[in-house]
């Protein structure tokens, strides 16, 4: 390693936290962070509200909205909402800018297939995570035909 980057980690170790001495084998920033590991896993009822709250704030929002999105999405689409650490799974039908009831179990049939963990759902949901970003970092997994991802682009 050359020795003004050798000079620059240890300059930026100790600026970085005054009174730790520079390690060269031992990294100034971490690089994990170990709050998001001890996250806990939101339980399968935190879930059920979290998804139910979803589909009341939809009902709830105003006709610009759901027309927006019965424009994307003009056919009626089963939605599947898979939930592996809980090992569980949610479905509701989208029609006309509206999604049904929540139900428990898989559909006979989905047309759009959801994979996410539970606390990342929570967190989706309380818009404290963004859905692109999510999707480009492999944390939310959609199965669903070309034409209806490309639809549901425009909604993120």
């Amino acid at each position: 390693m050359p020795r003004f980057l050798k000079h620059l980690r240890q300059r930026i170790a100790t600026e970085a936290r005054p009174g730790v001495e520079y390690n060269p084998r031992r990294p100034a920033y971490p690089r994990s962070r170990p709050a998001e590991r001890r996250c806990a896993v939101a339980t399968k009822r935190e879930v059920e509200l979290k998804l139910r709250e979803l589909i009341r704030r939809l009902h709830d929002a105003d006709g610009e909205v759901r027309s927006s999105l019965a424009e994307s999405l003009p056919d009626s689409k089963v939605i599947e909402i898979n939930i592996p650490d809980l090992d569980s799974s949610y479905w509701t039908e989208l029609r006309g800018g509206l999604m049904g009831p929540l139900r428990k179990g898989s559909p006979a049939q989905a047309e759009i297939r959801i994979r996410v963990d539970s606390d990342h759902l929570v967190e989706l949901i309380d818009g404290r995570k963004s859905l692109f970003s999510s999707y480009v970092g492999g944390k939310v997994k959609i199965e669903a035909s070309l034409t209806d991802l490309l639809r549901l682009r425009k909604l993120a």
